[in-house]
């Protein structure tokens, strides 16, 4: 997990792989406490000031997971004190989720607002050639929303809001990482045991606006 209080001392690898083991998610619903989870792997989780952040995208390739709810994506932690203190109660997350038991793939976006709980969105995937699918988060300019896109060659398709992860009254820090999660797990499998998913995450930016003086950029 990397933190940083300045963005031009980062250096990140050129693309990386992540695995979950079964039973592992980021997902808070109402009235079930087992079934509230955030222990995915989540990885180059980059800590910077909610009201600098501008966008962040990723290419996400070749996830092998085919059991339904396999995912893997982008993660952002909203209003958090840092890693020290994180607690992991406000966030909102996109990537490629498989969505049904038809191993069924589509663009996921899921968030939890504070005090909430976990809502939930599928778009349809496009046509893909390479493996890859490209996500795209911006934030709403001088607004508190951010709007989620995919990438498909010259298309750029809104495929979520989420309106309030930006409000003036966020003050704090905000985390930006990449994940991937298998929630559920084979029959006769105990939890954390058994194949795992995963995926590679290639060309990672993350930018945001006049810190430390100027526009920064994570780029890998």
């Amino acid at each position: 997990m990397l933190i940083s209080t300045n963005p031009a001392n980062v250096t990140l690898p050129t693309n990386f792989t992540l695995h979950a083991l079964s039973k592992q998610d980021i997902w808070h619903p109402p009235e079930v406490p087992e079934g509230e989870e955030y222990n995915s792997p989540t990885y180059y989780v980059q800590y910077g000031p909610m009201q600098k952040f501008k966008s962040a995208r990723v290419s996400i390739c070749d996830m092998v997971g085919k059991m339904q709810y396999d995912q893997a994506g982008l993660i952002f932690l909203v209003n958090s004190q840092g890693l020290k203190d994180e607690k992991y109660e406000s966030w909102f997350k996109t990537g490629v989720e498989i969505a049904d038991k038809n191993s069924t793939a589509k663009v996921m976006a899921a968030a939890t607002p504070p005090g909430g709980f976990s809502d939930w969105g599928l778009f349809p995937l496009p046509s893909l050639n390479t493996g890859c699918i490209d996500i795209e988060v911006q934030r709403e300019e001088g607004g508190p929303g951010v709007f989620i896109y995919l990438h498909d060659g010259e298309t750029k398709s809104l495929t979520r809001l989420v309106t309030w992860a930006f409000q003036k009254k966020f003050d704090k820090m905000l985390g930006v990482g990449a994940f991937v999660s298998r929630h559920n797990w084979a029959p006769g499998d105990a939890p954390f045991t058994g194949e795992p998913n995963y995926a590679r995450f290639e060309g990672l930016m993350i930018d945001w606006s006049d810190w430390n003086g100027a526009t920064s950029h994570y780029h890998v």
